[in-house]
This record gives C-alpha cells, structure tokens and sequence, in this order.
C-alpha cells in the first residue's frame, strides 16, 4: 500500500501537519508506520480525515466524534449515528432559540 508523508497527507486532506499529529495523539488516527523515523500514512486515511472534519463543520465536538468514530458497544452503527443525530439536532435548536428573538 502506497504511504504519504505527513506533509503530503496534510496537503490531500487539506489540514495541517499538527492537526494530523493531534488526531494521532488522541486515537482518531492509527499510529503511523515509521521510515527512518519518518510518518508515513495509508492514503486511505484522507476518508477517516474527510468525515473527522465534516463532524467538526457540522458541530460536533471532539468527544462526541470520538464516540462516532469507536461506537457504542450497544448499538448497532445506524441506530448509534441516528441517536446521536438527534441529541446534535436538539442541541442546535436550542442553541438557536437562544440566539433568536
């Protein structure tokens, strides 16, 4: 499987270098294979990034993307995206309550 360089997977997912080390350092990415001490991450891991930052953009915070990510032991994947869907849209209408007048 072809690797990239921290810096190229960086430029592809359209993130910074530090933001893929930081999604290192609290699991939402695997540890990276190590060249000569160098980075080097599966291209598939743009997909993982892509869905990681809609999370965020959709206002989900990173606890909540965490469980996204790992799931619940209880509940089948759709039931668990369709519970927390709920609580974010509620969340969302009562932040906007309070904002409008």
């Amino acid at each position: 499987m072809p690797s990239l360089s921290i810096g190229k997977l960086a430029a592809k997912a359209d993130i910074n270098a530090s933001t893929l080390r930081y999604y290192e350092s609290i699991g939402f990415l695997p540890p990276p294979e190590r060249i000569n001490g160098q980075r080097r991450y599966a291209e598939n891991l743009i997909e993982r990034i892509t869905f990681i930052k809609i999370a965020q953009q959709t206002g989900f915070t990173i606890p909540e993307i965490g469980v996204l990510l790992e799931g619940f032991e209880t509940l089948p994947p759709s039931e668990r995206w369709e519970e927390m869907a709920r609580e974010k849209r509620t969340q969302l209408e009562e932040k906007k309550n309070k904002l409008t007048p």
